[in-house]
């Protein structure tokens, strides 16, 4: 991407993922091989934000959200991974989870 211009629809996921911290992604990592059932993993939020909370002393959980950090999904298809990611609606009572599946 260059500099001193508008960034392009097409840009905006390498820019975010550059502003994500490798805390993030390494906790996201660990997650992932830990749940590893050979063909996916479920990923509950909640162990995502607590991993990251480890690896990163002193940070306050309100600023991984409020920096979008767990929005890491287009970063993994990137990388060859299916994501889906659900969270409850508003009568719904579950914890959001991520799923991570070899894409086909």
């Amino acid at each position: 991407m260059k500099k001193g211009r508008p960034i392009r629809p097409d840009e905006v996921h390498e820019l975010k993922t550059v502003t994500i911290p490798a805390e993030v992604f390494d906790a996201f990592n660990e997650c992932i091989a830990k749940v590893w059932n050979g063909r996916s993993a479920r990923i509950v939020q909640e162990s995502v934000v607590l991993k990251i909370l480890e690896k990163m002393p002193g940070l306050h959980r309100r600023t991984i959200f409020e920096n979008h950090w767990l929005d890491v999904e287009e970063a993994y298809r990137a990388q060859g991974w299916t994501v889906f990611y659900d969270k409850p609606g508003f009568d719904e009572r579950y914890e959001a989870y991520f799923v991570f599946q070899i894409k086909e």
